[in-house]
């Protein structure tokens, strides 16, 4: 028997290993597609092809049924979140202390650094790209900017200016589609305070 490629989109039914809007809908989910991906949040789908899967955030789901990954995205939804932005803030600011530093002891607090420099940093171990990709941590900027924390253990504030980044290389900005559809851009981040 063949089988037709695996192909995971938000399209409609009749299309070979699609994951039909439909399908998505009925079981309360919201599909959206951005830089290549299939994003229901908080989960990120990237199709493995060579495999015949799906990877679902960091583990690989055989099954590409679409009744099964609704049923499976679902699940995730329901999950409690396992998420611990309190210890991303601190990496972030650990990274940006880092490259902001003019010596070990002292930051430069306010100045804007590109998120995509803290990003390579965060993932320059090998594999650690594929491990971890652009979705997922625009995703984790995203429940940060979202629901918090605001402040390190150290009382340093972090936001994320992004009017004038947004007008750079669109590969330098993070994206993101939240759980209403609602799109959100980072492009750099600014610790501030001690």
């Amino acid at each position: 028997m063949r089988t037709a490629p695996v192909r995971i989109r938000a399209g409609g039914p009749g299309k070979p290993g699609s994951l039909p809007r439909s399908a998505a809908m009925e079981g309360g989910l919201k599909l959206h597609e951005r830089d290549g991906l299939l994003m229901c949040y908080p989960s990120i789908l990237r199709v493995l092809a060579a495999e015949r899967a799906v990877r679902v955030d960091r583990k690989k789901v055989s099954t590409v049924r679409p009744s099964f990954l609704v049923a499976h995205l679902l699940k995730e939804q329901q999950k409690s979140a396992s998420f611990q932005s309190a210890r991303f803030l601190e990496s972030l600011h650990n990274v940006y202390r880092d490259v902001t530093s003019e010596s070990p002891r002292e930051l430069v607090s306010g100045r804007v650094v590109p998120l995509m420099r803290l990003y390579r940093l965060m993932t320059a171990l090998p594999g650690a790209a594929r491990e971890y990709g652009r979705g997922d941590f625009a995703r984790d900027l995203y429940i940060l900017d979202s629901e918090g924390p605001r402040q390190t253990k150290s009382g340093a504030e972090v936001s994320f200016p992004s009017s004038t980044g947004t007008r750079r290389r669109s590969s330098d900005v993070f994206s993101f589609v939240g759980p209403q559809g609602d799109s959100a851009e980072y492009y750099g981040i600014v610790f501030t305070g001690p």
